[in-house]
């Protein structure tokens, strides 16, 4: 597993950056980070870059789960550089 590729639109004129997280989309209370790390981090596009990799690793474990349903949130107040966060923004 390489990461979510998040792709900017609109140009790649110059840097920009945008603060993201991951939450569950259930009401398990068991902490995201038992499944996965990062939690949140920022995400940085250089000038002219148009995709940019957000790299997770997921925590391997000899539990028997069904599958589980996460939000990647990408934080609008958080860009840097000019950028919008388009809906979805989730």
């Amino acid at each position: 597993y390489e990461g979510i590729i998040i792709v900017r639109n609109g140009g790649t004129h110059g840097a920009v950056s945008v603060r993201w997280n991951i939450t569950r989309n259930s009401t398990d209370r068991t902490p995201v980070s038992a499944d996965l790390n990062p939690v949140s981090g920022t995400l940085r596009f250089a000038e002219g870059q148009m995709n940019a990799v957000l790299p997770l690793n997921i925590t391997q474990d000899n539990l028997p789960e069904e599958a589980e349903a996460f939000i990647l949130r990408l934080i609008p107040e958080s860009v840097q550089g000019g950028a919008e966060v388009d809906e979805p923004m989730e």
